[in-house]
């Protein structure tokens, strides 16, 4: 009598190497953009986190640059013995238009992140 069961061939192993190499279009094409996402998204994400302490920095310029008050008791000249009026001026006036420009940018940024990167 003729055995009757079936013999299974075993598939050789394929390595990763020729796994890479036998991937169609479709399934590089999907690595490659999930690593260009990514790559992008890691930059916007440093660019908001730049922009951020920028705005931070320059308020608390602009904090320090409000405060006026006598620095001890001894000497109650406003503003210190060496407060220069246009000094001032011109330091509160640049810091405020840096201040409102960096807003602008950080604005700007946080719409791009949620145009091109947030998941709807």
């Amino acid at each position: 009598m003729a055995n009757n069961k079936s013999t299974t061939i075993a598939k050789p192993k394929v390595s990763k190497f020729l796994t890479n190499l036998l991937q169609d279009g479709s399934g590089i094409k999907q690595q490659r953009a999930e690593q260009l996402f990514n790559s992008a998204s890691i930059a916007h994400s440093n660019l908001l986190n730049k922009l951020r302490g920028d705005v931070n920095n320059l308020e608390s310029k602009l904090f320090g640059l409000h405060d006026l008050h006598p620095t001890n008791s001894t000497d109650l000249t406003v503003g210190g013995a060496n407060f220069h009026p246009e000094n001032w001026v011109n330091d509160v006036q640049n810091t405020k238009v840096v201040l409102l420009t960096k807003r602008i940018e950080l604005k700007v940024a946080e719409e791009t992140n949620k145009e091109w990167f947030e998941v709807a």
